[in-house]
Parts: C-alpha cells; structure tokens; sequence
C-alpha cells in the first residue's frame, strides 16, 4: 500500500517537472522560434551573432540577435532552381512579417491558432482583409507598392514574398525577393518558383495596397 501511494507521488512530481521544463521550452520558442527549421546542409555558412542588435524586452538578456543561414547553392536549389541570394536577414521574423514590411527585432508574425500547418486560403484573406489589404489571382490587378504573394500547398498557406524592397524598390533579375524560414533573404526570378517537393507550394493569391 505504501509502495503504491509512493509510486503515486512520483508520478506527480515528475509530471509537474515535466510539465514545468515545457513550459520553459515553450518560452523559448516564442521568444527564439527555434521550431522554425533550418534548412541543414554541410556546406551552408554558420550563423553570426551581431552583438549591436539585442533581444527586445520580451527576450531581454537572452542572447544576441542572430542573422539567418545562408545556404549552400544545393540547399537553396531543393527549394527554387531559380533563387539567388539577396542578402543576410535574422532569425527573429519570419517570411510573413518580411512581406508586411517588418524586420526588427523580434518581428516574427503568425497566428497562433495557424499552427505549424499554416492557415487555409480563406482563414488568411479575412486576416489580411483586416489590415487593409485586398487580393487577387491576377497579377494585372494587384497595383500600389506594398504587394506581396501568397504560395499554398494541401490547402494551407505555406510562404509569402514580396515583390519590391521594404524601401518599395525593384531588384534587378527578381521577381520576388523574401524570407525563407530562419534562414537569409532570397530573390526568385519568377513569381511562382518554388519545387514541387519544397514544402512552399505554388502561388495562390496576390495582395496589395
């Protein structure tokens, strides 16, 4: 009897341990957003920390800010034959928060009831509506210097890119130019550039303003 109510106790304490480290580790993600996967490669450059950039005061004192990996030509070929690298971005935002025009510190935009899976294509136009975007499928519509484009797989929104610079400018030979995952920035000389197999899906929508 004694044993059992023992065993009982453990069980307790080591739930709550448990549960305790996973709420640490889920703090760190939010903070970190080291769920985002990085594409790993042998060959790709190591990340580097900027000791000017630090954590906002949500991650105050964590760690520096951390510029994204850019990839080796293979690793970066498995997603676009068409991309070519623009220039280091930081792991802090995300693909997402780059097509809205931020890339501040800790910048990263995505619903938290989108999940890892991403949110299907009507869930994302009532979102975007809502922050005074409209959208189309055809390119000749979408007019004004804030445009960016919306790639879905299986239903769900996987990538977004932005069609100018966040100083509204072109880049000569690109198409597209955006943020993939933690990793560094990449311009595409088409507007639908992705493989089949990258995860990234093909061109759905287009929104501007």
């Amino acid at each position: 009897m004694k044993r059992t109510r023992i065993y009982r106790v453990l069980v307790v304490v080591v739930s709550a341990l448990s549960l305790l480290v996973n709420v640490n580790v889920a703090e760190a993600m939010e903070c970190y957003k080291e769920f985002w996967a990085v594409y790993r490669c042998s060959s790709c450059e190591d990340t580097a920390k900027d000791s000017k950039m630090t954590d906002s005061a949500f991650c105050s004192g964590r760690h520096a800010r951390q510029y994204g990996v850019k990839l080796c030509t293979h690793c970066k070929n498995v997603k676009s034959n068409c991309a070519s690298f623009y220039k280091r971005g930081y792991t802090d935002y995300n693909c997402l928060a780059y097509a809205l025009g931020r890339n501040g510190v800790q910048s990263w935009v995505w619903e938290k009831n989108w999940g890892q899976i991403g949110p299907t294509l009507d869930e994302f136009k009532k979102y975007i509506s809502k922050r005074g975007y409209k959208y189309t499928t055809d390119g000749n519509k979408a007019t004004g210097k804030k445009i960016f484009y919306v790639y879905a797989q299986s239903g769900h929104v996987k990538h977004f890119a932005r069609k100018y610079t966040l100083d509204g400018k072109k880049v000569s030979g690109a198409a597209t130019l955006s943020k993939w995952g933690n990793g560094a920035l990449y311009g595409t000389a088409s507007t639908d550039p992705y493989n089949f197999d990258s995860g990234y899906g093909k061109l759905a929508l287009i929104c501007y303003k």
